[in-house]
């Protein structure tokens, strides 16, 4: 994956990097909604994880993209270290990955499953063209991709 800003990595619990960031993010952050055990959603989920790092190599948090063969889409996850969060990285993250898999892998039918609570991370697939869908239960709302061009292009 060729992106401006960001290098990603594929997720491999065996390298000690990538251990060590799932951990942090499991103590310093709430992602019950992904798994009350980030490391154990990984590895059984059937997605594909990256680690997410900037151009200097220095790993910013994971990323993740699930086809859903129910309605054709691929579905797009991202959780940020505590310590990068608020500094603009998820939007222009989100919107260099949209942009990349629209003009690179001609992929259009983008989702975002985002907790109703979660208004930073709403507000970042606002930014990038996301659209609520459909709630999908009391606490999640789908958001859906479609057309404009991600912030990141």
């Amino acid at each position: 994956m060729k992106l401006k800003h960001f290098k990603v990595e594929k997720f491999d619990k065996d390298k000690i990097d990538h251990y060590v960031l799932v951990k942090k993010i499991e103590r310093g952050s709430k992602v019950d909604y992904i798994s009350p055990h980030l490391m154990n959603y990984l590895e059984k989920a059937q997605t594909k994880n990256y680690v997410l790092k900037d151009k200097e190599g220095n790993s910013l948090g994971l990323f993740g993209e699930k086809e859903d063969k129910r309605d054709n889409t691929l579905e797009l996850w991202c959780i940020l270290g505590e310590e990068n969060r608020g500094k603009g990285l998820g939007s222009r993250f989100l919107g260099e990955i949209t942009s990349y898999l629209i003009t690179e892998k001609d992929i259009s039918d983008l989702k975002l499953v985002i907790q109703k609570e979660n208004k930073a991370s709403r507000k970042i697939a606002f930014e990038n063209g996301y659209t609520v869908c459909r709630p999908i239960d009391e606490t999640k709302d789908e958001f859906r991709y479609f057309g404009k061009k991600g912030k990141g292009k």
